[in-house]
């Protein structure tokens, strides 16, 4: 809301404030970076303008590079911020303001608070100091940068994914940036890869999401792949890839017969990522005792059953992934766990730690080598998920978006959590399915129904709740941090497709009842 140049100005003057009271005389660099929205360009060149007039270093893309690039970046080109203007996978008329700390990853709630402290301080029109691209350009306050750095970060990708063996690069893949700023990088890294069988969406290539013809930008979403379809039936494609505006999530959809393709749920990507990442490091001999998974709490539980057939462990952390990232640099600097992969069910995946982000660009080698090789041995996508499911069970997991927007949608939301807060503790029974334990992020406590008895949490503070019950269900409510939006989670598990159906139907309908009965109607 309101998002705008002086906005803009003053949330990087707090930002100039902050870094150099941090740093001292130090020398500060700063990365930035930006979607194809309208003016996020724009916006970029603000924020280096004024980056440099406070003695700040502006290292600014030459033209729309994908968010994992600007974690790259920041720690490659040892700067001590990355700012990434961005909307994400938000409507397109969205913009927003992002942060990365030197370390790469996106700022954690201390340091965010830090900074939003010293942007608090800044008059609007007052406080507010700007030098003129032209001149900053001549005296090397601000430098733009691009293709070196994605050169640089193409052959780490390569590097990293060298061992993991694929097929003879024979399958077809159809990729739509979805007019974001993923096109080049991604269709360039495949390439180099050796897939020459990539079949670009030409209708969806410009950066101008402004004259999109599809209903949805957001590759979680079914009705964003309506186009790339007519052209994956048309050369009958394997799989079809699809990314964000700035870059970091990634969408695919199989092949299940002929004009037959379905949408995966990021779920069901993270967990064949990690049934064939874990397979391949195993088979390389190159797979370490101490690696293990990371993933957010509301994130559907086959991956980590599958990383327990490998006897590898899974972490969970808060949903965000700059909280993935959080662990990275934290198993680093104890040297107690190796990072191997990390992934969340809204289309984020990390193999690898050359970033510190959720990375479409990487994650789309990485499924375009797993559905080469699965091809190569006779397979598919489609059936490897059908043998985990079938090995593991039929996990089914669901998101719901209840939109509550403006003051009166605020006060919907603070009573629906206030609502399930109060009253959990009488309902030990949800759609047939005996709860087992609760989980309250907010007050850093849970309760076993089983134990009769609470315990503390080991995660940091966050407005979620979380429900588990018998049979491997559970749901999760939480209000969004960048839209005005409730979010219900669901998780179940079956015997069968149908029997899992038959569980979320009934989960979903017997929690949705108390959220409309707590909102109000």
């Amino acid at each position: 809301n309101r998002f705008n140049k002086q906005v803009v100005r003053r949330t990087t003057q707090g930002l100039s404030n902050y870094l150099n009271n941090k740093q001292g005389e130090q020398k500060i660099g700063v990365v930035i970076g930006y979607d194809t929205r309208i003016n996020s360009r724009n916006y970029a060149q603000e924020v280096a303008r004024v980056l440099a007039e406070n003695n700040i270093k502006a290292l600014l893309f030459e033209e729309p590079f994908p968010t994992p690039l600007i974690s790259f970046a920041t720690r490659q080109l040892k700067c001590q911020a990355g700012v990434m203007i961005t909307g994400s996978h938000n409507p397109v008329n969205h913009n927003g303001y992002k942060i990365y700390s030197a370390d790469g990853v996106q700022i954690l709630p201390e340091q965010a608070e830090e900074i939003a402290q010293e942007i608090e301080k800044v008059d609007f029109f007052q406080d507010i100091e700007t030098s003129t691209m032209e001149k900053s350009l001549e005296n090397g306050q601000i430098e733009f940068i691009g293709e070196e750095i994605s050169s640089e970060y193409i052959g780490g990708l390569r590097s990293l994914y060298k061992g993991l063996q694929a097929g003879v690069r024979d399958i077809k893949i159809v990729f739509s940036p979805l007019h974001g700023n993923a096109n080049h990088l991604v269709r360039r890294t495949i390439k180099e890869d050796g897939f020459e069988g990539v079949f670009p969406v030409s209708r969806q290539v410009s950066p101008n999401p402004e004259k999109a013809v599809v209903a949805s930008l957001n590759p979680e979403e079914r009705e964003a792949y309506d186009i790339a379809l007519i052209e994956a039936r048309k050369v009958e494609a394997d799989i079809i890839l699809a990314t964000d505006l700035d870059g970091d999530r990634l969408g695919c959809m199989i092949r299940k017969g002929p004009g037959d393709y379905v949408l995966l749920s990021g779920n069901q990507v993270g967990a064949l990522l990690v049934d064939y990442y874990l397979h391949q490091l195993q088979k390389a001999n190159s797979l370490p005792p101490n690696g293990v998974i990371v993933k957010t709490i509301v994130t559907g539980e086959l991956g980590e059953r599958v990383a327990r057939n490998y006897n590898r462990a899974t972490i969970n952390t808060l949903t965000g992934f700059k909280f993935i990232g959080e662990k990275i640099n934290e198993f680093e600097e104890k040297g107690n766990y190796k990072f191997l992969l990390g992934y969340e069910e809204s289309c984020g995946y990390l193999a690898g730690s050359l970033v510190r982000d959720k990375d479409a660009v990487g994650s789309a080698l990485l499924i375009a080598r797993m559905a080469d090789w699965l091809k190569g041995q006779g397979s598919s996508l489609n059936q490897r998920l059908e043998e985990l499911q079938q090995k593991f069970g039929y996990y089914q997991e669901e998101l719901q978006r209840i939109n509550l927007e403006g003051n009166e949608g605020g006060k919907k939301k603070e009573k629906i959590m206030s609502g399930f807060r109060k009253t959990w503790e009488t309902w030990d029974d949800w759609a047939r399915q005996k709860v087992i334990e609760v989980r309250d992020y907010r007050m850093g406590k849970g309760f076993s129904f089983e134990k009769n008895q609470h315990f503390d949490l080991d995660l940091p503070v966050a407005d979620v709740l979380y429900f588990r019950m018998i049979e491997d269900s559970w749901f999760c409510i939480r209000p969004s941090g960048t839209e005005p939006l409730l979010k219900v989670y669901f998780s179940v598990k079956g015997s069968c497709k149908e029997d899992a159906r038959k569980k979320l139907e009934a989960l979903r309908v017997n929690v949705l009842e108390r959220v409309s009965f707590f909102s109000g109607g």
